[in-house]
């Protein structure tokens, strides 16, 4: 017996209304940090593409990101493919359209 994937979701109440509290308010950013740039391999190992690395935590809502580009905060990764596109919603989400479907 193989076990490929496995998904557990729990739901449980919370007296606390910290978090209720906080996901209600709108998305605010740490302040601009300045980018940087590194190579990274997308699909050709031998031709890595120029880069740009962003610090979530510091895109105010509103930003619009086009790929390429590397998107780093303390416990995730987010990796924006050459011709899509990221945008930060009010809340904070990160919601990248792909380029197919920007240029069907």
């Amino acid at each position: 017996m193989e076990i490929v994937s496995l998904r557990l979701v729990v739901t449980a109440a919370s007296a606390d209304p910290l978090a209720e509290l906080w996901l209600s308010q709108p998305w605010r950013s740490e302040g601009s940090i300045d980018e940087s740039t590194r190579n990274v391999v997308f699909d050709d190992p031998q031709r890595p593409m120029k880069t740009r690395i962003l610090w979530r935590p510091s895109l105010s809502s509103g930003t619009i990101i086009e790929g390429p580009a590397v998107i780093e905060e303390p416990n995730a990764t987010t990796l924006v493919h050459p011709g899509d596109v990221a945008a930060v919603t009010e809340a904070g989400h990160l919601v990248i359209t792909s380029g197919e479907a920007l240029h069907p």
